[in-house]
Formats: structure tokens, C-alpha cells, sequence
């Protein structure tokens, strides 16, 4: 059964969430690319180093250099949940991410 959650980190409001969580997930996908288990199948493409990455609506705000382009360059995927009060609509954010809608 696949993992729903595989790593978390809680940062303080005051710090850049999107470059304090990106060394967990570099992390996450160097340790995934080394496992001997996994490694033949991300060789063979039925596997990848790392899937979706769920995130909150602040992410979606992020600098795209911050957060999507370098979770991309690492194999993953940033979905992106928008606020409903102030985020109607899809502003300042990569054109290739995927957005969660209710």
C-alpha cells in the first residue's frame, strides 16, 4: 500500500515555508533514489524519486523559483489547494501546476 504521507516539517510563521521545506524533500528524494528497493524501478521509469507534493494554499504564492521549479528538477509533482476567499482564480503561480479545486 503506497504511503499518504511520507515526511512532514512544521516552520514557524515567520520563516519562508517554501525554503525551509525544501532541504526535507531533497532529502526525501536522495533517500528514495538510493533505496534498494525502489531504485531499479525509477531506472525503469515505473517508479520516482518523488510524487505529488500536497501542499496549502500559501504555497501556491511561493516564487516559482523557490518551490515549483525546484521541486520539479527533484522528480516531483507541487498540487496546490487555492484559498477560496482570496485566491478565486489562479495568480502568480508556475503555468504547469496542477490546483485542487473543491
Amino acid at each position: 500500500m503506497p504511503l499518504l504521507i511520507e515526511t512532514g516539517r512544521l516552520t514557524a510563521v515567520t520563516a519562508d515555508p517554501a525554503r525551509s521545506l525544501l532541504p526535507v524533500i531533497a532529502q526525501l528524494a536522495h533517500d528514495r533514489a538510493n533505496d534498494p528497493t525502489l531504485k531499479a524501478g525509477i531506472a525503469a521509469g515505473t517508479a520516482r524519486k518523488l510524487g505529488d507534493i500536497g501542499t496549502d494554499c500559501g504555497y501556491s504564492q511561493a516564487n516559482p523559483r523557490n518551490w515549483h521549479l525546484p521541486i520539479r528538477a527533484l522528480g516531483g509533482n507541487p498540487i496546490y489547494r487555492l484559498h477560496s476567499q482570496n485566491q478565486a482564480g489562479i495568480h502568480n503561480r508556475h503555468p504547469q501546476s496542477p490546483v485542487l479545486r473543491r
